[in-house]
């Protein structure tokens, strides 16, 4: 965040001399003679630009949910110029372009998010959408483990990556571990459905693979 610098300090007299030039010290003047310590810059009143920021992004919000996605953008970038570390908008900015197609500016907005709120789960995963919608499932994936890295149990993020194993014929013991956490709060009864069946397939095959005599 930025801070209002300190006031201009008064060097020591030795150096103002050296920096005004010898000619200056021969005339007899005092070091300091003339010199006005400069005003202070006007503090920034961050109080006042976050509540802009909020404004804008619940403006952003409300044109969002009503259809119209050109002014939801527009809020957006006008809540992150008024307030460039508010996460939540740069957060929300990614998922309104995401949805209108503009897939590098997206991922633009959800690495600042990102950055800025480390514990929020969100950006990650969307990152990970944005990836799988473009069919780069594996770099989809990572960013799966990294959203699951800031938040455990964070669903939807549970259900996108077991998913990704299982289409990439990668689910393995960790893959299990997934299913098991995200069923324990999983109420969407089609994800349930599908969790249920692979956490059997799944299970089955890692016995019988522990089973096998090359397992040993």
């Amino acid at each position: 965040m930025t801070t209002t610098p300190p006031a201009a300090t008064l060097r020591p007299a030795s150096l103002l001399v050296a920096a005004l030039g010898a000619g200056l010290a021969l005339q007899g003047c005092s070091a300091d003679r003339g010199w006005k310590e400069p005003a202070p810059l006007p503090a920034v009143d961050h109080r006042a630009r976050l509540s802009e920021a909020q404004r804008l992004e619940s403006a952003g919000y409300a044109a969002e949910r009503a259809g119209r996605l050109d002014d939801a953008i527009e809020n957006y970038r006008r809540a992150v110029q008024a307030y460039h570390d508010y996460g939540a908008a740069w957060h929300n900015l990614g998922v309104a372009l995401m949805k209108r197609g503009d897939g590098v500016e997206a991922a633009t907005a959800f690495r600042v998010a990102a950055d800025l709120a480390p514990a929020d789960p969100r950006p990650m995963f969307n990152l990970g959408v944005l990836y799988q919608q473009r069919q780069y499932l594996d770099e989809a994936a990572r960013y799966y483990e990294l959203a699951l890295e800031r938040d455990p149990g964070y669903q939807d993020a549970l259900r996108y990556s077991t998913y990704l194993d299982v289409v990439r014929d990668q689910a393995d013991q960790d893959t299990l571990d997934r299913l098991k956490r995200a069923l324990l709060s999983e109420k969407d009864p089609t994800f349930r459905e599908w969790m249920e069946r692979q956490h059997l397939i799944l299970r089955a095959r890692l016995a019988e693979s522990d089973a096998s005599p090359l397992a040993h």
